[in-house]
């Protein structure tokens, strides 16, 4: 398999995180990832959330002006079982955290952009091999939950709407 320097398409850190998510089987020619490499290179994803949501976590970043949004994802990750590096909890450079207007339907969903380092998603994937009724997006909303930010139950657990094109044809994907 090609490699590309940026880690793009066809590399082998996108074959990690096949591996990770359980979309590569271990009769696969290629080799399993290394679940303790540290890759530090972020890679951008988006949370799709309603209003009420990112109002509660820009209430918390408030009142916790250390955390910016990604290391507040970083930190919820930990708190569900997660292996998250010390250094990665704590931001390099702050941003100020806008707040949002909370006018409008509580329940239109928002979407918002996070930096997570590679080896977090790897470590995630790998995790939710083990619950495949979460996705990454929910694993985030429980260990946002559990450091104390509401977040309504239906918010907590994947709704199942569409199917998966990859493996068994009775496996539901979730709403990320």
């Amino acid at each position: 398999m090609m490699t590309s320097p940026s880690g793009g398409y066809g590399s082998l850190a996108s074959t990690d995180m096949l591996w990770a998510s359980g979309r590569l089987s271990g009769d696969c020619c290629l080799p399993a990832p290394n679940l303790a490499t540290v890759d530090r290179r972020p890679t951008n994803y988006t949370i799709k959330e309603p209003r009420y949501v990112w109002s509660n976590i820009d209430t918390w970043l408030s009142q916790h002006e250390e955390h910016t949004v990604s290391t507040l994802c970083l930190l919820a990750l930990s708190k569900v079982g997660i292996d998250i590096e010390p250094e990665d909890l704590t931001p390099q450079r702050k941003r100020l955290n806008a707040l949002r207007s909370p006018d409008g339907d509580p329940r239109e969903p928002i979407p918002r952009c996070v930096r997570i380092p590679r080896y977090v998603r790897m470590r995630a994937e790998h995790h939710l091999r083990t619950r495949p009724d979460l996705t990454f997006k929910h694993l985030i909303m429980q260990g946002l939950h559990q450091l104390g930010i509401e977040i309504e139950s239906e918010d907590l657990v994947a709704v199942r709407t569409r199917r998966i094109a990859l493996g068994d044809p009775n496996t539901e994907n979730s709403d990320d």
